[in-house]
């Protein structure tokens, strides 16, 4: 289904309706409809997440300036949504998360997502977004892990979010395949630790035991790995940051990708530190291309 070019529509449905009118829907785009404000009307459900739109897979998202909350709150789950893009919108946030009524408890609200493409937002501030935590300025770095699943994330033309995710998140991601970023004017790191010396040097230690299925090409990295920042990359590309300094604040030290085969940096000018471990694949064996080698 497509929605385009609505100049008047401020939200789509409330949340009741969507569960039973189309409990079938796979595929979803919202294009060109400027006064927008919520994509999914957000009703807070006490007794777990509201699961929305069953059968979503594809959902797009184009042109939405007016959208100025997140795409879903924590509270709302699209079971199998796989593929989101998120292009020219005024969004804060991807997953916005209440910091006194939402726990962890809950499950990740996009289980199934694999493709997260998100380009020229300019007015998001975090990927995870914690709404009423004045008071407590790393708040989003407590924020419950989403994206487990995630395997490609193409992140383009931002201006505002100065790292994109916690540790904790980060470490959370171990299935993470692909990873480009883009024309990011204020990136200083990707990963962000909260100040513990010994956390963040857990994230550099990488187990080289993995195991193969015969099936699928997913590697199974050793339990050892859980702490290191996805240990599954297979592509990097980090292109035009200019503030980029290092990959993992504060531990600046090199990562070990066991399975990389293709690493692109470029125009990343502050980039001092070694990024790539001993462990991570000679830069000869690699689609390698950068103005210094690291």
């Amino acid at each position: 289904m497509t929605i385009d070019n609505c100049p008047r529509l401020i939200r789509l449905q409330t949340p009741a309706s969507w569960e039973y009118t189309m409990p079938k829907l796979e595929e979803l785009r919202v294009t060109n409809c400027p006064v927008m404000k919520e994509l999914l009307q957000f009703a807070y459900e006490s007794a777990g997440p509201r699961i929305l739109l069953p059968s979503l897979k594809i959902l797009e998202l184009y042109g939405l300036h007016n959208l100025s909350q997140g795409v879903l709150q924590l509270s709302q789950c699209l079971p199998n949504l796989k593929d989101l893009k998120i292009h020219d919108c005024g969004v804060k946030c991807v997953l916005s998360f209440s910091f006194s009524r939402e726990i962890e408890a809950l499950p990740d609200p996009l289980p199934t997502l694999a493709k997260l493409h998100i380009e020229n937002c300019p007015e998001m501030i975090e990927i995870i977004f914690v709404t009423d935590a004045p008071n407590a300025p790393n708040a989003s770095l407590q924020a419950q892990c989403c994206f487990q699943g995630l395997m490609h994330l193409t992140i383009e033309s931002y201006r505002r979010l100065s790292h994109l995710f916690s540790y904790k998140q980060a470490i959370s991601m171990q299935h993470l395949s692909r990873l480009y970023i883009r024309h990011y004017a204020a990136l200083g790191t990707v990963v962000i630790s909260k100040e513990n010396e010994e956390e963040a040097s857990a994230s550099t230690s990488t187990s080289a035991t993995t195991t193969t299925s015969a099936s699928t090409s997913t590697h199974v990295v050793h339990h050892e790995s859980y702490n290191s920042l996805f240990p599954n990359l297979r592509q990097l590309t980090l292109y035009d940051l200019p503030q980029l300094t290092a990959f993992h604040c504060p531990a600046a030290l090199p990562i070990d990708w066991l399975f990389l085969q293709h690493c692109c940096i470029e125009k990343c000018p502050n980039l001092q530190d070694p990024l790539l471990g001993t462990h991570t694949p000679p830069q000869n064996q690699l689609g390698f291309s950068r103005e210094q080698r690291l």
